[in-house]
């Protein structure tokens, strides 16, 4: 390993998700908006020796880590890792990401599996790709550092597309939402179709996983859930 792009960034971590807590780092931490942004051009272009430099020099000016409930893969430390992930990093600092990564999906997925059991909605942030644990799940599926808990967000997202009985006891697609969306003077719900935020974006997930032989139980199922729905 390129002991240059194995650099070390110092673990620091911010939880709070209150005002003025994840949010201040927002501009550094951030890949649409901000350091990481710019690291993951330099991690793109790691071969070059002043591309390292800048991205060891970027990935430390990101601290502290957020880990909280915001984070995903395009804020916080799921992004931190996935850029130093594409730029090759190994070692000691990768491992701790792994970790805090480790930590913060099977939080996440106690939420999820806990709204499901009380037969709540979902909301896209707890299942889409912009923030949400299908983003979460390219990285785990891109680090294969803990088979264990990779299996535990796959078997979610099979779940995810089981049906969910709302009020009168008609059944929904597991992944509908309820909020205000663009017109907030109509609220719906609705069952998007696209990969950010959509269906499309568990199936890529679920999709890959069984390519790889990484397997769980009813995925081939929740698979054609998915592909009935689209057809239908």
């Amino acid at each position: 390993m390129n002991t240059t792009k194995a650099g070390t960034v110092p673990p620091e971590r911010e939880t709070s998700s209150a005002s003025g807590g994840e949010f201040d780092v927002a501009a550094r931490q951030s890949l649409s908006r901000g350091d990481l942004g710019a690291a993951l051009v330099h991690a793109m272009r790691s071969d070059d020796p002043t591309h390292a430099e800048a991205l060891n020099r970027l990935a430390r000016a990101a601290m502290p880590l957020v880990d909280g409930p915001h984070a995903g893969i395009f804020f916080g430390a799921p992004a931190l890792t996935y850029v130093l992930h594409i730029a090759g990093w190994g070692g000691p600092t990768m491992d701790r990401l792994d970790d805090v990564v480790t930590a913060h999906t099977r939080r996440r997925l106690a939420a999820a599996h806990q709204r499901i059991d009380a037969g709540k909605p979902a909301a896209f942030a707890e299942y889409d790709l912009m923030h949400g644990l299908t983003g979460i799940g390219t990285l785990l599926l891109a680090r294969g550092a803990d088979p264990d808990t990779t299996r535990a967000l796959l078997s979610y997202l099979v779940r995810l597309t089981e049906p969910l009985r709302g009020t009168g006891g008609v059944a929904h697609p597991g992944w509908r939402v309820w909020h205000h969306h663009s017109a907030p003077a109509r609220p719906g719900a609705h069952a998007n179709t696209g990969l950010a935020h959509g269906i499309t974006g568990p199936l890529a997930v679920l999709a890959l996983a069984v390519r790889r032989g990484i397997r769980v139980p009813g995925d081939l199922d929740a698979i054609g859930r998915i592909l009935d729905w689209l057809d239908a």
